[in-house]
């Protein structure tokens, strides 16, 4: 639980870096009515230029790190 949002922080700059999307896992069935571009149980090579990470904590707490590549 502590550490979970720094992890979240590490594979964000790494997904930009290496140009690699992380998977969903255990993704199954995608919703017909859901047009989303998931990527499902494997990494996925492609050009990454943001990502986001959010953190929902006890009481409501809740936190947003964005990043760009430059």
């Amino acid at each position: 639980l502590g550490a979970s949002g720094a992890l979240e922080m590490i594979a964000c700059v790494m997904a930009i870096r290496e140009g690699i999307v992380p998977p969903t896992a255990n993704f199954r069935e995608a919703d017909p009515d859901c047009d989303l571009d998931v990527t499902p149980n494997v990494p996925r090579e492609r050009k990454v230029r943001a990502a986001i990470s959010n953190g929902f904590a006890f009481g409501g707490t809740n936190a947003v790190l964005a990043f760009k590549a430059v």
